[in-house]
């Protein structure tokens, strides 16, 4: 997994790339609360995303209830794996 977060639009955005499974869990953790650390509403764009499970989406739940996290742009990989647990994509509670 790599990410970028960036300051460009009104809000910070990370913008992981690749896996978020088991493996990359720390680090993807970590650069959700890098992004948390700025002040305001924050953007977690997941359409870079190729592959994740249970544990990548734990943290993408984490971070959006967290308040401040919106979640946007979801690849189709992990708009599956929400629907397939019953919930809506970019939103932390079920459909």
């Amino acid at each position: 997994m790599t990410s970028d977060t960036t300051d460009s639009t009104a809000r910070p955005t990370l913008v992981p790339t690749g896996d978020v499974t088991i493996f990359e869990a720390a680090e993807f953790r970590d650069s959700v609360v890098t992004l948390l650390m700025h002040d305001g509403p924050v953007e977690l764009d997941l359409s870079g995303i190729e592959r994740v499970d249970g544990a990548g989406i734990q943290l993408v739940l984490a971070a959006e209830r967290h308040g401040r996290c919106q979640v946007t742009r979801m690849s189709p990989s992990i708009r599956r794996a929400f629907e397939e647990l019953g919930y809506a994509p970019g939103t932390s509670t079920r459909s």
